[in-house]
């Protein structure tokens, strides 16, 4: 094929069976799952896993492990100025 004089080669198409037999399949090709917080029952009814709490209390405790890493990020800087201008003025 030509374009504007210049030899354009036809891209190859590899298919799945070109492909080795040691290449493992994607996720694409994996079953679905049913995960997360709603399921579907018999009745259609969904049935909602109560997972407000736990999640609320995984927060509390990051927050206050920010909290924490702050205080002592702050109060290093705080001794780190104090002994620069020590050294300073020797």
């Amino acid at each position: 094929m030509t374009y504007r004089s210049n030899t354009v080669v036809s891209p190859v198409v590899r298919s799945a069976e070109v492909l080795p037999k040691e290449v493992a399949p994607g996720p694409a090709e994996w079953p679905l799952s049913q995960s997360g917080g709603v399921r579907a029952s018999i009745a259609d009814k969904p049935v909602v896993v109560d997972t407000f709490e736990p999640m609320m209390a995984d927060l509390r405790d990051v927050y206050n492990s920010v909290i924490q890493v702050s205080l002592v990020s702050k109060s290093t800087s705080s001794v780190s100025s104090s002994l620069n201008k020590l050294l300073s003025a020797g």
